[in-house]
């Protein structure tokens, strides 16, 4: 090992792993699953073909100069068609294993980890192990590799016990009980797993976070199921999880001793369908439709699901024979046709509109037929516009204006604006997108106060229509949320407001009145010359009491 001889594993990308004699003499590069035969012999890494070298060059290149994500990186290779050395597609874990590992600088590193009988694999301490620096030609120069790691491990966040708990609590508060699910739901939280192995156990970690997982009877599972039966009409695995009245499928079925006696004690039979009734809706399912696959199956609520169906007959490939209905592959031409059909009825194509397309085949088909989803919407003479980054900065900053905040989701949401994963793309990642467009997830006060200030000397005054009808500030539910309430940040705009007397105020509701032919708190509030109906409301004891100063009574 520290002569820098190979102790065994794949070579990796951009890598070969060289046969040498006892001398140190090179003798042939050995291929995928072939190894040496002779004791005295010994392997070494040595660079491997130009065009791998070329493509661990510029992962780094794009991790550090480009400032591109891992993310980011797996999308542009498998988009380009560029595969591993083993011919598979790229994936975070590839990425990440070329930007850390030691070997693309000529270093050999042994004794990582351990695992001793009948223990599982742990990782040794950095001093434990068994180290050789520079023992062959580096592929990555060392000094472009350490700017990597440096970026990696400032990108990597690693939270205490505290902080994982903490996140617990929150949604604790939020929900008043913790599942698995929520935790995945909730995007500040890492996984259930991460959980399980830092505490032992999910349980010992709901009791840190201050949440203890009651203990149903058996009379309160039967009510909860019950009461889920009067709500959905039915139920299934899928309703017993989502209940949060019930303590799952798992629970249920351990207790009754199936799932099924569960159902029954609750006063539900469910119908369950016999081979022959499966395959003869199967049957009328193909007639209707002309043919079957897994979104048809989906679609059609006279059939099981994908699921049980599979599950019942090994595969859906098994159920298809059943029937006698075999899968024809679609050729280029007809894919074609049916990316047409589905742009002419919808005026563009997305990813998500060919999985739910039940003519089309699944996006993996097209993929593989054309290199990428792009060359198959050019194919069908489809061009998805591509806009400038000032466009795409400006769609956000319009969003920013609109909704006082970003995320993601929001982003995704809007149908103005591209997908989030284009402008991780285009720009690295989402937070250089908000550094851009200036957003620290609120907006400075001093812009918000601006934009006032333009309000008030366009109209000379400022109300709640004129902040909700201009596009260029925000809400003004957002304003009274950051400055406490609206007159504060009016004031700080150096508008005073109006003050009216209750004659004027009066007056006003007669003219209105009379012009509407009726009164109520939305017409108020629509009118501009007039305040809320809140404002009246607390100037006469309620909106009902001004109503009825001007002979209006709301009936």
């Amino acid at each position: 090992m520290q002569m820098g001889y190979r102790q065994g594993g794949a070579s990796g990308l951009g890598l070969r792993r060289m046969l040498v004699d006892e001398y140190g003499n090179h003798k042939q590069i050995l291929e995928t699953n072939q190894h040496k035969n002779i004791a005295s012999d010994r392997v070494i890494l040595v660079s491997g073909p130009h065009h791998e070298v070329d493509t661990v060059l510029r992962i780094y290149n794009l991790y550090v100069r480009e400032k591109l994500s891992v993310i980011s990186i797996v999308k542009l290779l498998n988009s380009e068609g560029i595969t591993t050395d083993r011919g598979t597609v790229w994936t975070d874990d590839t990425i990440t294993s070329i930007l850390q590992n030691e070997k693309y600088i000529g270093n050999n590193i042994y004794n990582k980890k351990t695992a001793k009988l009948k223990s599982g694999l742990r990782k040794n301490k950095e001093e434990d192990w068994i180290r050789t620096n520079r023992c062959f030609e580096p592929v990555v120069p060392p000094r472009l590799f350490y700017v990597a790691r440096k970026i990696f491990e400032s990108r990597t966040v690693f939270k205490t016990d505290e902080q994982l708990i903490s996140d617990l609590e929150k949604i604790y508060q939020k929900y008043g009980y913790i599942t698995s699910k929520k935790i995945d739901e909730a995007k500040f939280t890492y996984c259930p797993c991460t959980y399980h192995k830092r505490f032992g156990h999910l349980s010992i970690a709901f009791q840190l976070a201050g949440y203890t997982k009651k203990k149903h009877s058996t009379c309160e599972i039967i009510e909860g199921l019950r009461k889920a039966l009067k709500v959905n009409g039915r139920l299934s695995t899928s309703i017993v999880k989502d209940d949060k009245n019930t303590p799952g499928y798992h629970a249920c079925s351990v207790l009754f001793n199936g799932i099924d006696n569960a159902y029954l004690i609750a006063g539900y039979s469910a119908i369950k369908c016999t081979d022959e009734e499966m395959i003869g809706l199967l049957k009328k399912a193909l007639k209707k439709h002309g043919r079957l696959s897994a979104p048809i199956i989906d679609m059609d609520k006279t059939l099981p699901s994908r699921g049980s169906i599979a599950y019942r007959f090994g595969s859906l490939a098994n159920a298809y024979d059943k029937v006698g209905y075999k899968r024809q592959s679609m050729s280029a031409t007809e894919m074609i046709e049916g990316l047409k059909s589905l742009l002419q009825i919808n005026g563009r194509i997305t990813n998500k509109m060919v999985s739910e397309c039940p003519y089309l085949p699944a996006t993996y088909v097209l993929v593989k037929q054309w290199g990428s989803m792009a060359n198959a919407f050019r194919f069908a003479g489809y061009i998805p516009p591509i806009k400038t980054d000032e466009e795409l900065l400006n769609g956000v900053r319009n969003l920013l204006l609109e909704k006082g905040k970003l995320s993601k989701k929001l982003i995704r949401e809007d149908k103005n604006l591209a997908h989030p994963c284009t402008y991780v793309n285009r720009f690295g990642s989402i937070e250089n997108v908000y550094k851009k467009v200036v957003y620290k997830k609120r907006i400075p006060k001093k812009i918000l106060i601006d934009g006032l200030k333009r309000v008030l000397e366009k109209h000379g005054k400022i109300t709640n229509n004129l902040i909700d009808e201009e596009p260029s500030i925000p809400s003004r539910e957002y304003y009274s949320k950051v400055f406490g309430s609206l007159s504060k940040a009016y004031k700080l705009a150096g508008f005073r407001g109006h003050y009216m007397s209750d004659k004027e105020m009066l007056s006003r509701l007669k003219k209105l009145l009379k012009r509407e032919g009726r009164l109520s708190k939305s017409i108020i509030t629509k009118a501009g010359n007039l305040p809320s109906g809140k404002t009246y409301g607390q100037r006469f004891g309620g909106v009902l009491s001004a109503y009825k100063l001007i002979g209006y009574s709301k009936s």
